[in-house]
């Protein structure tokens, strides 16, 4: 075939040509998708329904399967949960993926449309800036940030043509410098400035390196903050005077919670040695949440007390269903049984006196209880609250002198059990560890707020509560989404008691090799939320090594469990307990 042969150029095909098994050969546009959504070089799995209630027809083929409900679908839904859609209302629009376990479409985040717009939202508006990197190229871009010409060696991923159209003739034009930083707009009669070359002032700033930014990359931050690995300190009000109280000998009592997922859960890795050491140091005034709702053969994983050395629980005997980081409960867990005889055991120090159950009522759920194997209490009923489903709690009494091992029994009904908080009257510590492992800020969001508030408000005196979140949000939840994730658990926590201390600590990377994102992005979006909710900020990439590679399984500084996701409690745990504490006790 010569190319006179060939008809000007079109914009659609009928058919092309190819080769088949050595020979040229003519297939249809349809035979071909289908070829190429076979192969696997394509999407072919990505669901695109045009409503939710579309998506609600059809059933996913593999756990993980995406789905992406577009943004014409303005209504809402209840969120998937392990027991059906039940959870908090939701938009329809948005991402989904396929729980198999559920056989369910779980909600993930905004759709891809809903963040294009978020972005397009900070476009700068301002007149006139002066870029801080004269050695930055120049390009012209309309209001929306679209590339309109760009000079030969302009550095724009994905733009490689000389002059692009805006689609919007309002838009005005505007200079922007490589980072896409406003430096002139041009609308009506405005005129473009002179090229004038760096200003005295600029000159001046970049003392006697080449450019400015040579000489602020030492000290700050792609993102602009400092290059430290705490920032904020000073927002740790509570916390520096109740610890200074103690440290006196005065009268007074600190409350910590502990928020987060696998990292803090086990209480081997930091959170433990953290309780023990500011208890240690302190003093203690109770043993903190003890969390019935994931009843793990390992003492380490099993909810429990943070202080695992002082108090203790057992696997419950019977039959007992757990639900876990759905439950609007304080740790997102709950222990269930219908089961007449099923228990079980908590045991404890000396020095507590008040014992305080948590529950969630049920119409017709009675349990019992005895002390040291003694003689059973009487029949004591757990009714429902107001609202339906929101945690009680109820004084277990008549405790005996000296250590003790307290059991709970069913009696009859449906039972739903929280955990316990063991108190005494003096000063000091108590650390709630609030935890579930495989759990992402998103689950914890999606708790209902009131009845999760509520629950949060009867452990009682929180002062500071600490936020480790990150491993599992890099697999399930995009940046936008765990910025207003964390932003909201802070809120929750400050609506309970508004001079709450905050600590953000976002996990540092691990060893995955299939993350869609880096946690840098995580480490950076929390760095944001301190700044805006006026919290602490704790890093832990410097202290860990420059890249995950400087502390995996096998380096000269393995300091990662073999999983390559958890720090090694004997080596990486330390290293997160010494930072917090340091951080915490500045004295």
């Amino acid at each position: 075939m010569s190319s006179t042969d060939l008809q000007p150029l079109v914009s659609l095909l009928d058919t092309v040509l190819g080769n088949r098994a050595g020979s040229t050969a003519r297939t249809t546009i349809a035979n071909l998708a289908l070829q190429l959504a076979g192969s696997g070089l394509l999407p072919a799995e990505m669901i695109y329904p045009a409503s939710w209630a579309a998506l609600l027809t059809i059933a996913g083929t593999r756990n993980g399967q995406g789905a992406e409900v577009i943004e014409s679908d303005a209504g809402t839904h209840l969120a998937a949960t392990s027991t059906g859609y039940n959870g908090a209302s939701v938009p329809n629009a948005g991402r989904y993926t396929w729980n198999s376990s559920w056989s369910r479409w779980v909600r993930i985040g905004s759709s891809g449309l809903a963040s294009v717009l978020a972005a397009l939202e900070t476009v700068p508006t301002s007149e006139e800036y002066e870029t801080t990197d004269d050695t930055i190229k120049w390009a012209f871009s309309d209001g929306l940030g679209r590339i309109l010409f760009s000079s030969a060696d302009f550095d724009k991923p994905a733009l490689t043509s000389e002059i692009y159209e805006s689609t919007d003739p309002e838009n005005s034009v505007v200079f922007v410098d490589e980072a896409g930083r406003v430096l002139a707009k041009v609308g009506g009669g405005d005129e473009l400035p002179a090229d004038t070359g760096p200003s005295e002032e600029t000159i001046a700033a970049r003392g006697s390196k080449t450019t400015l930014g040579a000489r602020l990359d030492v000290s700050i931050d792609a993102a602009g903050w400092p290059i430290d690995y705490e920032w904020g300190s000073w927002y740790l009000r509570e916390t520096r005077m109740r610890l200074r109280c103690l440290k006196r000998a005065e009268v007074m009592k600190f409350g910590i919670a502990i928020l987060g997922d696998s990292w803090s859960h086990n209480a081997g890795r930091w959170s433990g040695a953290v309780a023990e050491a500011l208890t240690a140091e302190y003093g203690s005034y109770g043993s903190g949440w003890i969390g019935f709702g994931y009843p793990n053969t390992s003492t380490q994983l099993r909810n429990g007390s943070v202080l695992t050395g002082l108090y203790s629980t057992t696997v419950p005997s019977g039959a007992w269903t757990s639900t876990y980081y759905t439950a609007d409960t304080a740790d997102a867990a709950l222990l269930t049984s219908s089961s007449a005889g099923a228990n079980l055991q908590v045991s404890g120090p000396a020095a507590d006196t008040t014992f305080l159950l948590h529950y969630v009522g049920t119409a017709d759920g009675v349990v019992r209880y005895r002390w040291n194997g003694g003689a059973w209490s009487a029949n004591l009923a757990l009714p429902d609250g107001s609202p339906a489903g929101t945690v009680r709690t109820v004084a277990l009494t008549g405790k005996p002198a000296g250590a003790w091992t307290l059991q709970i029994e069913v009696v009859s009904g449906t039972v739903n059990l929280c955990g316990l908080t063991c108190s005494r009257d003096a000063s000091g510590i108590l650390v709630h560890k609030l935890a579930a492992t495989g759990s992402h800020s998103g689950q914890w969001a999606a708790l209902d707020a009131t009845k999760w508030q509520a629950a949060y408000a009867a452990l009682g005196q929180v002062n500071l509560g600490i936020l480790m979140y990150g491993t599992n949000d890099q697999r399930s939840v995009f940046i936008p989404d765990f910025k207003a994730n964390i932003s909201t658990l802070i809120d929750r926590m400050r609506a309970v008691t508004p001079s709450t201390d905050i600590l953000l600590v976002p996990a540092c990377e691990n060893g995955r090799t299939d993350n869609p994102r880096p946690m840098s992005q995580y480490i950076a979006a929390m760095h944001e939320v301190a700044a805006t909710k006026k919290c602490a900020f704790l890093n832990l990439q410097p202290l860990f090594g420059e890249a995950y590679a400087d502390y995996a399984p096998g380096s000269a500084r393995p300091w990662f469990f073999s999983d390559t996701i958890h720090p090694d409690p004997p080596t990486g745990g330390r290293v997160i307990a010494d930072a917090i504490l340091r951080l915490l006790t500045q004295h």
